[in-house]
Formats: C-alpha cells, structure tokens, sequence
C-alpha cells in the first residue's frame, strides 16, 4: 500500500502491526502491511487487502479471528476514556499455529486533516484510536519450553536419584551385611548413577551446541572412515544382541566422496543413530548405513550427499515423527528408560548436522523397521 503521509511511513517501519480505527463506527481506514501479513495467514476472503477499509472492525471475525469481540471492547473503551488500553490475545482459532499478541490501543487527536491514500482525508473532529499489535508469539514459546525443559530435566533426574538415595538408606539399615543382596543393590545403584552421568552430559553438550558463539570448524574430511570408525564403536552392543551391523562394500567405501565436516562431531552424529537403531531393534537382525547422493537439480552435479542408517526394529508411527528430534521426547517412555535412553540423543543429532549445513529426517513403518538420515555437503 502507498503511504504519503510521513507520520504513516513511521508507523509502517515500527515492525509491528498497526491499524487506525475511526469513530464510534470503528471503521477501519488504515492497516500497515505487517498487519496485512498477519491477517493473510487466517485464511482470509477473496478481495484486495484494500477491502477492510472502511469496513468496521466487525469484519474481522469474516477472517476467522476469534478475539474480534475483545478488540472492539477495548476500541470503545479507549475512545470513551482517551487513556492508553492494553489488552493479550491469541488472535487465531484453536485448530490455527497459535499466533499471541500484545495489543496496545491509543487515542489520537488529530491537529488536521490526515491523508490515508485510498480513503478521503480523515476529518479533525473523528475520534481514531491507534492499535498496534506487537507479535509476542516466539517469546511466549520460548518460555513455554524452558519451562517444559526444566520441568523435564527435574523429572529425569529424580527418578534415578531416587532410586540411588533409596537404596543407599536400604544397605545402611543393614541389607550392606548380606552380600548377594548388597552386590544386587550396588549394581542397581551403578546402572542409576551411570544414566545420572549420560544424562548430565548431554544437557552439557545441548547446552554448548545451542549458545550462540559456539561454531564448528568444518574441513574437507573423506566420508568413509567416520563411516567405520562409528560401526566399530557400536560393534560391541551389536554382538550382545548378535546382530549385523552393515556398511557398503570395501570398493564402495572406497569410492565415497569427501564432505565439509567436523571428524568428532559427525562421528558422535552417526553412534547416535547406529546406537539407537541397535537399542529398539531385535535380535538377529541387521542395521545398515549407507551413503546416497543427491542432485540439486536435474543434468547437475550432486552438492551433498545422505547418509541412512537403517534397521529391522519397531518402527514409530506416523504421528509420532514431528516431535521426535525435540528434547526429552520419547515414543515409549517406559521403554527408553528401560533400555538406558536419556531422550536427548536425537535433539543433539538435530543440532549438530544443521551446523554442519545439513538436514535430518525420518521415515518409518510400523513393525518394518525406520530410516534415520541426514546430508552432509559436499567438499568442493
């Protein structure tokens, strides 16, 4: 929309969304175009985004906005007051992405005739009320899910704290004087104190892989001994449950490209991934990992490459798959404890390959087994 009106041109680069009401009519006779974009998301009716002028803030609610009924509220008291009105809404319907905002309404007096550019000129004697919507949306996520975070880690550290604390009080009131039952104990105790010890130094990792200065240093590395050097760390969990760890061909890893990568961190990407397709998949069976390229378009040369790691297991369910790089998320809650899990695996995964420029991603069928992937770009 073309503004003229410099106090307008203002309005328009503040960054939020705003609107001008005139009267007690609330007719709408100017939106910024932050306020437009915002609208446009709600599904709106086929018209030009001129057609709210003029129109009463009633028409809103014609674009699903379910808080329509609170901003004609605080229109009416804002012009029955003249003082400042402040009110938090979710402007969205339920089934919409929550959308929060905080709307500040203020009365405007005008010294002369203001020029809005489609509309005539707003006469000195209409009441306008200013609103300006400022999208609280990321900040109010963003604290949803430290408090999410805290309330998770107290959880998951409680458990096995629990457990160390009760069955110390146990060997001290004298079970420690029979010693198949304090060996018994002790081992509990271990197994407790070492998920304390992964669990601690994940959040540390999580923790050093979200601040804000921390960068990894990628350099052209070849692809192909990570690739080993992770299946032989796993190998030992593989033959507990006598399964099969399987990597491409000796000429086939020969062949494999070298990539933009960071050896350590690709390497604790990929024991990840192996490490977890080994946990929730039977005996006897086999995990695969291998290599793909990819084409940025056709008749072009491949700029990354995907590594799959694949098994036989339990596969996850549709449903599922969206949050499953999130922290602490976990399909089978009961079953991950069980199996030693600290539900952070995954969302360490997810951080380290989008350093290395990289995406990841899932694909799985019930009782099939999944395909756990991510690319890596290709060393020029």
């Amino acid at each position: 929309m073309l503004v003229t009106n410099p106090w307008l041109q203002a309005l328009e680069h503040l960054g939020h969304g705003v609107m001008l009401c005139q009267g007690p009519e609330q007719r709408m006779v100017w939106l910024s175009q932050g306020l437009h974009a915002v609208l446009e998301t709600a599904k709106p009716p086929a018209a030009a985004p001129n057609a709210l002028l003029g129109q009463p803030l009633a028409t809103l609610e014609a674009y699903e906005l379910p808080a329509t009924p609170q901003l004609q509220q605080a229109v009416a008291a804002c012009l029955a007051t003249q003082q400042v009105q402040q009110l938090s809404l979710t402007l969205f319907p339920p089934e919409k992405p929550r959308a929060y905002f905080q709307v500040t309404l203020q009365h405007v007096a005008l010294a002369e005739p203001l020029h809005l550019g489609p509309l005539p000129n707003v006469d000195t004697a209409a009441p306008l009320v200013l609103l300006v919507f400022e999208d609280q949306t990321k900040m109010i996520l963003t604290e949803k899910m430290r408090r999410d975070f805290v309330a998770n880690v107290s959880h998951e550290l409680r458990t096995p704290l629990a457990v160390l604390k009760g069955y110390a009080e146990t060997l001290l009131a004298g079970a420690i004087e029979e010693p198949a039952v304090a060996r018994d104990f002790v081992q509990t105790m271990e197994q407790h104190a070492n998920r304390l010890t992964r669990l601690v130094e994940e959040l540390l990792d999580l923790s050093s892989f979200e601040a804000e200065h921390f960068a990894l240093e990628l350099e052209p590395m070849a692809l192909a001994p990570a690739l080993q050097q992770a299946v032989a760390l796993c190998q030992p969990r593989a033959t507990e449950k006598t399964m099969q760890l399987r990597l491409p061909s000796s000429a086939s890893l020969e062949a494999l490209p070298w990539v933009l990568a960071q050896r350590n961190t690709l390497e604790q990407v990929l024991v990840n991934l192996i490490d977890n397709a080994i946990k929730y998949s039977p005996d006897n069976t086999t995990v695969s990992v291998s290599v793909e390229a990819l084409l940025q378009q056709a008749n072009h040369p491949a700029t990354h490459v995907r590594v799959v790691v694949a098994d036989e297991g339990i596969g996850i369910e549709a449903k599922f798959i969206p949050r499953l790089f999130e922290r602490f998320y976990r399909v089978d809650k009961s079953r991950s404890r069980h199996l030693g899990s600290t539900g952070l695996g995954l969302a360490i995964v997810k951080h380290l390959v989008q350093m290395h420029g990289g995406e990841v991603g899932v694909e799985s069928t019930p009782g099939k087994g999944s395909r756990f992937f991510f690319t890596l770009k290709l060393a020029s």
